[in-house]
């Protein structure tokens, strides 16, 4: 993510946007809530989880929902970037469901007579 993601105008030291922008998909989908002032408690209590499996180190302040709401903002300005991101994430999904039919259709195969 970080590599379609341009920081033009972050200016502080931390977390690259595209980091920020997993830390923040990750907890909007395993806490089914999209309020970026939660996030900041969260990280801080699941932080050591969090960097052994990102293999990154996660900045006090990083996650601050000053900080999150620029990379928001930044990926809305970034329509093209985002259409990568988008592209990129939707071939697994494409894959996956091509895997899960072809198994599916195997199976049915079976039980035909």
């Amino acid at each position: 993510m970080t590599k379609n993601f341009v920081r033009h105008t972050e200016t502080t030291k931390g977390a690259r946007y595209g980091q920020l922008s997993v830390l923040l998909l990750t907890y909007i989908i395993t806490q089914s809530d999209h309020r970026l002032c939660a996030v900041e408690p969260w990280v801080q209590t699941h932080r050591t989880i969090l960097e052994l499996t990102r293999g990154w180190s996660i900045g006090e302040k990083d996650t601050t929902d000053d900080r999150l709401a620029r990379v928001v903002e930044e990926l809305g300005k970034q329509s093209e970037a985002r259409l990568e991101i988008e592209v990129k994430l939707g071939r697994h999904l494409i894959r996956a469901s091509r895997k899960l039919a072809h198994k599916v259709e195997n199976v049915l195969e079976r039980y035909r007579y």
